[in-house]
């Protein structure tokens, strides 16, 4: 998760430095999808040990990616 947050964080910062909308406009669908997957209660290990959501999912990490995929999806239209 630390990295995959990571390469959010660095696209995020991208997006402000170069001005380009449509990676301004995936960026924060990103970060949209990857919240809301683990607000739904899809997660890694390391965050399902800290999470005190009641009805959570613990999956590996191309699962997690997939959900976040799922998501990102329809943010992006």
């Amino acid at each position: 998760m630390a990295l995959f947050r990571d390469t959010i964080t660095g696209t995020s910062r991208a997006k402000k430095l170069d001005n380009l909308p449509e990676l301004m406009n995936f960026a924060d669908c990103l970060e949209k999808a990857t919240i809301e997957t683990i607000e739904d209660g899809v997660m890694t290990g390391d965050l399902y040990l800290l999470s005190t959501l009641e009805n959570k999912k613990k999956v590996n990490t191309v699962d997690f990616l997939k959900a976040v995929d799922e998501r990102l999806k329809k943010f992006l239209g």
